[in-house]
């Protein structure tokens, strides 16, 4: 895929793309969701390894009210851009973790 391509499928100009490449700009969550969208590829391919293995089979607890509370809390103070941010990242890792 082309760089005016890719830039086409996520909404942004070629050269916010090339931004994006060298480092210039930052890449906020929800357009890094959208790049892993248009190339067909895992959030986490965008992140180096940590060492820490990721499992596969994911067990999901409830949440705790206080983590609830301490979300809620933190979500309240971010702005409406990164408010979409946020919410586009975690629709990108909850989606890698729904059964197939």
């Amino acid at each position: 895929m082309s760089r005016a391509q890719l830039s086409a499928r996520i909404g942004v100009g070629p050269q916010q793309l090339q931004k994006y490449e060298i480092g210039l700009n930052r890449v906020p969550a929800s357009r890094l969701w959208s790049i892993g969208e248009a190339l067909d590829c895992p959030l986490q391919a965008f992140f180096p390894a940590s060492g820490v293995p990721i499992p596969q089979d994911h067990t999901h607890s409830e949440i705790t009210p206080q983590e609830a509370r301490t979300l809620v809390s933190l979500y309240e103070r971010l702005s409406e851009e990164e408010r979409t941010s946020i919410l586009g990242l975690l629709q990108a890792m909850a989606s890698q973790t729904e059964p197939d």
